[in-house]
């Protein structure tokens, strides 16, 4: 594995890692905290700590989007997944990932719509709970999956001069 690859797969977990603990914090840590506060408090508390989720949001989606086809073209031009579905299950973690971070950026907006959003914050984190779970078992079952490494160009090559040379012997 070389050194492009390595860093790109950290940014990816380190990503994924804070979207999802944020997630985490605001289902299981925020919620119940402001649960016993009066309405006008606990809506101080969720106005004050969108604007940082905010930005949380932002710069994870945007390392998600570049290290994860990074790491998707990276693999589908190194390795063969010979009878898996590999490619099908790219393309689900994309569909899953996009939900998420539609979610997560309606959750974290400051719009009007978003407001309304928030009002229903319980549900929503519940949503995002299980597509972050959808998308660490795609990812997970994906890693694991038995993979071929594909011929290098120099391995292509000298096969190529090897079935080719005895053709040229015989003129």
């Amino acid at each position: 594995m070389d050194i492009a690859t390595l860093v790109f797969r950290w940014a990816h977990i380190l990503a994924a890692v804070t979207a999802a603990g944020g997630i985490i914090f605001w289902r299981f840590v925020l919620l119940p905290a402001t649960s016993k506060m009066s309405d006008e408090d606990r809506q101080n508390v969720i106005d004050a700590t969108r604007a940082p989720w905010a930005r949380l949001v932002m710069i994870a989606t945007f390392a998600l989007l570049v290290t994860g086809l990074y790491n998707a073209v990276t693999n589908i031009k190194a390795y063969d997944y010979p009878g898996q579905p590999y490619h099908v299950l790219v393309m689900v973690k994309l569909v899953l990932a996009m939900v998420f971070f539609y979610l997560a950026a309606r959750m974290s907006g400051r719009s009007e719509a978003a407001g309304r959003f928030r009002e229903r914050l319980p549900f929503w984190l519940n949503v995002l709970l299980a597509v972050v779970l959808g998308l660490v078992l795609t990812g997970g079952y994906m890693k694991n999956m038995t993979r071929v490494a594909k011929p290098t160009t120099a391995e292509v090559a000298q096969t190529a001069t090897i079935s080719v040379a005895p053709d040229t012997a015989t003129e």
